[in-house]
């Protein structure tokens, strides 16, 4: 009896370990969903036993949890990719064949509208004037605003950045995602000045002990560098301040994927999906293309003025 668990073992081993943290997480999630839903199926361990019916049977049962399509097709896109992994290793057949990937919405924008953008900068100019507690980093959380609005890192690159790494108007050798590494990045003249003014002032006297030169680029009072769960809490504080006297259902969620779509969406509109693909650190034009929608506002008002003349 060859062993699924084992056989997941194998291609952890192989081919996810040397990937990014979040898709390894993620990766191995899918593979354990998997595999405690294939023991409770059978009650046995066998690989013999996953064939095309047990994968159209599993996919019903990922439907009937009510997930949504998108969601489904990932978890699914781990498995496929896994399958085809053991054909070519132990010759298994391949256990999606003729399977259906699951039709799913035309992706929505998932960005900020101009409204929520001069919302956003100016309570990041508020807690930059008005935030006097040093804990609380306020001109720090500014540079990290800007500098995801303007360069559309992810929040986990982002904290990978070294003070080294940052350039007159660029940031140099970039891990992106999937251990990928991008030369150079564009830094523009807002998100530089915002982060002069942090290392000139609050990471400067939390690097009393070494050069400022040195380290990570953003840090906590510590002088560690910041972590994903960070950032996002950063985010979370800038709107909380954007928030003050908003009605409830015109409240701003920030978070840093939604600068990313904002950025990018931007880029698409004023230079095209080739600048943005480069920009992206996407290997797969499409990842972009899903990033880049126009909202449902501007997607009505371009076709309102379709045909009007200039």
């Amino acid at each position: 009896m060859i062993s699924l668990s084992q056989q997941i073992s194998a291609y952890i081993k192989a081919c996810v370990i040397g990937r990014s943290p979040q898709t390894r997480i993620a990766k191995t999630a899918d593979l354990d969903r998997f595999l405690v839903w294939y023991f409770n199926r059978f009650g046995v361990n066998d690989l013999e036993l996953w064939t095309v019916s047990t994968s159209g049977e599993y996919l019903a049962h990922l439907e009937a949890l009510g997930l949504k399509a998108n969601t489904i097709n990932r978890y699914v896109a781990t498995l496929k990719t896994f399958a085809r992994w053991l054909h070519r290793t132990i010759g298994h057949p391949d256990p999606w064949s003729g399977l259906r990937q699951l039709v799913v919405d035309f992706p929505a924008y998932r960005g900020l509208s101009r409204r929520e953008l001069m919302r956003l900068r100016a309570a990041v100019d508020q807690r930059a004037a008005h935030v006097v507690r040093r804990d609380q980093s306020p001109i720090r959380d500014g540079a990290i605003f800007y500098t995801l609005l303007h360069t559309g890192l992810r929040a986990s690159e982002l904290c990978q950045l070294d003070a080294s790494q940052l350039q007159p108007g660029r940031f140099l050798q970039v891990r992106r995602k999937g251990s990928r590494i991008q030369s150079e990045i564009p830094i523009p003249t807002i998100a530089r000045e915002w982060i002069d003014r942090y290392l000139a002032g609050e990471r400067e006297a939390t690097c009393a002990m070494w050069d400022v030169q040195t380290g990570p680029l953003f840090q906590n009072k510590h002088g560690n560098r910041l972590t994903v769960y960070d950032v996002e809490a950063i985010c979370e504080r800038i709107a909380d301040q954007a928030n003050v006297g908003l009605p409830v259902q015109d409240r701003i969620h920030l978070t840093p994927h939604r600068l990313r779509h904002t950025f990018l969406r931007e880029v698409v509109k004023h230079h095209g999906l080739e600048v943005a693909h480069k920009l992206s650190g996407n290997v797969n034009p499409s990842i972009v293309f899903r990033y880049t929608q126009p909202s449902a506002e501007e997607a009505s008002d371009m076709v309102e003025k379709l045909y009007h003349e200039e």
